[in-house]
């Protein structure tokens, strides 16, 4: 039964999944191609400069007492316009506010503002702004593997119509954008995520699923073809040009077939899950009173750490830290964590705050944990798509090995993970984005990762020719059999 109708089930399913495997391989060729092509920014990150202690002439206390504020959640300092600013986050706002250190005044558009500067130093040109808004959640453009929000969508008048996506919070780049940069994004969410069935919400999912599934089947039949049926078979259709070009370039690149067909449809699947990351965050309340603090004495304290880049506070189990950023000897930046009260050291500090926090977003105890690591660059299970360093690993023993990448600069979960969730990462990082060849550098993985889609497009056409041939012969055949 299953010899009998093999051909025909290969045939069909082929035909079937044409162009939808055709869409995905040509925009998955374009993919590493045009990550090579980015907007032309000068800087991907701010250098972190050494605080002037001489310019700052009012006490945070101070300045939020002026400006009648009796809580907060944190707070930053920033250099706005060669002004330095406190930059306060509160409850009841989505911006933070920000208070002149010189004389306790609030400026009013000092996010605003602040967003445009940090947007000009990292485009570094002279380029003047078009105009700027503010995003609260994700649209077409800006998606969410982005992350940041809410963000500052400043334009500038240029060529390629560039626009940044700055967050101020921290001030990062969360996206630089052009317009061919978006015309390829556009194209490829469209042919390679099907962004078009968006309006069908997770029915665009189930389209994803079932047709790499289709595809995966496919190239099975395809497998069982070259090896189970019999040597006459195969004598017979490789008298046929271009069938037997079409098995031969299709056993070759079968494994990588199967794994980006596999691949995707697990990746698709995992996409059911609601990622609700965002709705993780340690940032208590902290009354204005027990903020006083002495930029000097902490700097003074601080002198055999480096010098003091910022400063904000944090709560470690209802005591309160100032969480102090620094440059080493060496220029490296570090964080360390001071009590409020003497400024003593709390010792290993970084890791503790991230226990802490992970305690909090789990429920489980800190004796349940087997390892706290910082980790400074995207590898392994913590890629890229998370965006945020440095962050610091918790790993429990329970729960499927459950481990939280905590931002202790933020207070945010940036990703939880389990054992069980490692195949659709791994699966995705190796056998779709073929990240096992990064030893050899991304032109090396990129261009294996073309020749595989390639060498893909190749056996679907070729396919697609000999199931034109195929219709014109039957018609041929029953046109012959009336005459």
């Amino acid at each position: 039964m299953i010899k009998r109708n093999i051909y025909k089930w290969h045939r069909w399913l082929s035909v079937s999944m044409a162009i939808p495997v055709v869409m995905w391989i040509i925009s998955g060729i374009m993919h590493p191609i045009m990550t090579s092509f980015k907007p032309q920014v000068k800087k991907q990150f701010l250098e972190s400069k050494v605080i002037d202690t001489s310019k700052i002439h009012i006490s945070l206390k101070n300045a939020l007492q002026t400006n009648k504020i009796s809580s907060i959640l944190n707070f930053r300092i920033i250099e706005l316009d060669k002004t330095y600013y406190y930059q306060v986050k509160l409850k009841e706002r989505v911006h933070p506010v920000y208070i002149s250190a010189t004389d306790g005044t609030l400026n009013l558009k000092g996010d605003y503002n602040y967003a445009i500067q940090i947007a000009k130093q990292m485009l570094g040109d002279t380029s003047s702004v078009k105009n700027v808004s503010v995003l609260y959640d994700f649209d077409e453009e800006y998606v969410y593997v982005n992350r940041f929000l809410p963000v500052y969508k400043v334009h500038f008048n240029r060529a390629d119509g560039i626009r940044l996506y700055i967050d101020t919070d921290g001030a990062k780049m969360a996206l630089a954008m052009d317009n061919s940069r978006r015309a390829f994004n556009k194209f490829f969410v469209n042919f390679h995520s099907f962004g078009f069935l968006n309006c069908f919400g997770n029915f665009r999912l189930v389209v994803l699923v079932g047709l790499s599934m289709l595809s995966f089947i496919t190239a099975v039949f395809g497998i069982y073809i070259w090896f189970v049926v019999s040597r006459k078979n195969k004598k017979q259709h490789d008298k046929i040009k271009h069938k037997k070009w079409h098995a031969k370039i299709a056993i070759y690149t079968a494994i990588t077939t199967l794994g980006f067909t596999f691949s995707g449809a697990l990746h698709a699947y995992e996409k059911f899950k609601p990622d609700n990351r965002n709705n993780y965050c340690h940032q208590p309340e902290i009354q204005t009173d027990v903020l006083d603090l002495n930029i000097a004495q902490l700097f003074k304290h601080s002198l055999n750490d480096g010098e003091i880049t910022n400063v904000s506070i944090v709560s470690i189990d209802e005591k309160l830290f100032w969480q102090i950023y620094y440059k080493g000897k060496k220029g490296e930046l570090k964080k360390n964590y001071r009590y409020i009260s003497d400024f003593s050291k709390l010792y290993n500090g970084d890791s503790l705050y991230a226990s802490f926090i992970a305690n909090k977003f789990s429920g489980n105890k800190s004796q349940e944990i087997i390892e706290s690591k910082e980790i400074l660059k995207f590898q392994g299970e913590y890629g890229f798509v998370n965006k945020r360093l440095p962050v610091v690993k918790v790993q429990y023993n329970k729960n499927d090995n459950e481990r939280y990448y905590i931002d202790t600069s933020t207070g945010k979960l940036s990703l939880k993970v389990q054992d069980k969730d490692l195949l659709e990462g791994y699966s995705f990082s190796m056998l779709h984005k073929y990240h096992f060849l990064d030893f050899f550098g991304k032109l090396t993985r990129d261009i294996a990762t073309v020749i595989a889609a390639s060498a893909n497009l190749l056996v679907t056409l070729i396919g697609i020719l000999l199931f034109v041939k195929f219709i014109i012969n039957k018609k041929t055949k029953k046109n012959s059999v009336i005459n």
